[in-house]
């Protein structure tokens, strides 16, 4: 799945990680993480919130348009189901972030599915060691998020992702990732999202995890003030600084052969 990020990066006012101006632009081309921009936007009344049982066929439906060459997880209509806040929060759905954009009678028009990123669970730096309990608590992704096509140009797509910054931000969650076409910079760019054409991350020895996304950009952006986008001479993206303790990336370090070194 392809996902999506907001927020001002290292500088979220608590409360208010989202801080691009409300209505500007809207995703929602099938198959990417964002979608299409469309033209100038104008307000629109929906209520975003966390998807209920009675919202399952709607939210499946929406995400599926969204990512046509990723089926969807089987699990994910059984958890669905529960009623949100179960099986635990921080999240609404488990480990997953189910939201959904209402009208004004109360139809799904928008939808927004986040939660851990696999790499966390299936990287060779992270698979078998400790860091992904550590980095599941710290590190989400929205997989997709998608509107109506009835619907968009209305700034609904930021509404949604600005729900989720908010969210993630009050579970203690410290980075926001997502993927997107070239074509999507400018409007993540609004929401407070850097994009690479590659992820790098510093972990604990100076190891650093480094993702690509074949044909889309990485985005991130920072909800922690502990969390930095760092240049760093040489590097082929920026690198991410404060994930976990003693991951800071200092001033004097150098990108050389694929590592840091001061």
């Amino acid at each position: 799945m392809t996902p999506s990020t907001p927020g001002t990066p290292g500088t979220p006012t608590p409360g208010t990680p989202g801080t691009s101006a409300p209505g500007t632009g809207a995703p929602g081309t099938p198959g990417a993480a964002g979608a299409q921009l469309t033209g100038t936007a104008s307000p629109s009344p929906v209520c975003v919130g966390e998807a209920r049982p009675v919202d399952t066929d709607a939210f499946l439906a929406l995400i599926a348009a969204a990512t046509p060459n990723d089926p969807l997880p089987p699990i994910l209509g059984q958890i669905l189901s529960f009623q949100p806040g179960r099986p635990r929060r921080p999240l609404s759905h488990g480990d997953m972030l189910c939201l959904v954009a209402r009208d004004t009678a109360g139809r799904p028009v928008g939808a927004l599915l986040g939660g851990v990123p696999k790499w966390v669970f299936e990287h060779p730096l992270c698979a078998g060691t400790v860091l992904p309990p550590k980095l599941r608590e710290r590190v989400s992704t929205i997989h997709a998020v998608v509107v109506d096509p009835a619907h968009r140009g209305r700034g609904i797509a930021g509404k949604l992702i600005r729900a989720a910054e908010r969210r993630l931000w009050q579970a203690g969650y410290q980075l926001l990732t997502l993927e997107h076409p070239a074509t999507l910079t400018p409007f993540y760019e609004k929401l407070g999202y850097l994009s690479d054409e590659e992820l790098i991350m510093m972990l604990p020895g100076a190891d650093l995890l480094e993702l690509e996304a074949e044909g889309l950009l990485l985005a991130v952006k920072p909800l922690s003030n502990e969390v930095k986008m760092v240049t760093v001479p040489g590097a082929p993206a920026r690198i991410v600084s404060g994930i976990l303790p003693g991951c800071h990336v200092s001033a004097t370090m150098r990108f050389h052969n694929g590592r840091l070194t001061s």
